[in-house]
């Protein structure tokens, strides 16, 4: 299917004029997607044997995969707006932070108070994962959020260059004495 509009100036032309694809669900039979695409195939085990392995929700979901889970456990189907199985491969990927959600700076604040070492060692020996990172359990049940990922780990390899900087001042004036 090729769609290609006959005006000499596409971009140009009375308000309302089609000038491309498009493509409209009217809740006819009370259908669920705006867009489908079909392999023709029916892969086994997949959720809906019908080939299906590109669909755009009436609430603008899109889904990728003949095999996605489309109702994941203790969300609702329109809580992220793109799915996809089997994985995204990209060269770049950015993700863009809200001023409010912050970020690990905190921990060059003046006023910021790391755990003592000890106190580590004991959050460590009980819990067997960092503070502020998620469980092995946590992960496997409820995935992994990359922003918050991120934010904790730099987190701790911010705290780990303070104690290097501290450690190197004490050798210093060890070193003086």
């Amino acid at each position: 299917l090729h769609v290609k509009s006959e005006l000499e100036a596409p971009n140009e032309g009375p308000i309302g004029q089609i000038q491309g694809l498009l493509i409209e669900n009217n809740g006819y039979r009370n259908h669920d997607f705006a867009l489908e695409i079909r392999t023709g195939q029916m892969p086994p085990d997949a959720p809906m044997d019908n080939g299906r392995v590109f669909t755009v929700s009436n609430a603008g979901t899109v889904h990728i995969g003949p095999k996605l889970n489309w109702s994941t456990p203790g969300e609702s189907p329109d809580a992220f707006k793109l799915y996809v199985q089997g994985g995204i491969r990209t060269e770049s990927l950015r993700i863009d932070v809200a001023a409010e959600n912050g970020w690990a700076d905190y921990v060059f604040e003046p006023d910021y108070e790391m755990m003592t070492l000890l106190e580590l060692e004991s959050f460590i020996k009980k819990n067997r994962h960092l503070p502020g990172v998620p469980s092995e359990k946590d992960i496997v049940q409820n995935g992994l959020d990359v922003y918050k990922m991120n934010k904790a780990l730099l987190k701790h390899v911010e705290e780990l260059t303070l104690r290097l900087i501290q450690i190197e001042e004490k050798l210093k004036a060890l070193s003086n004495e």
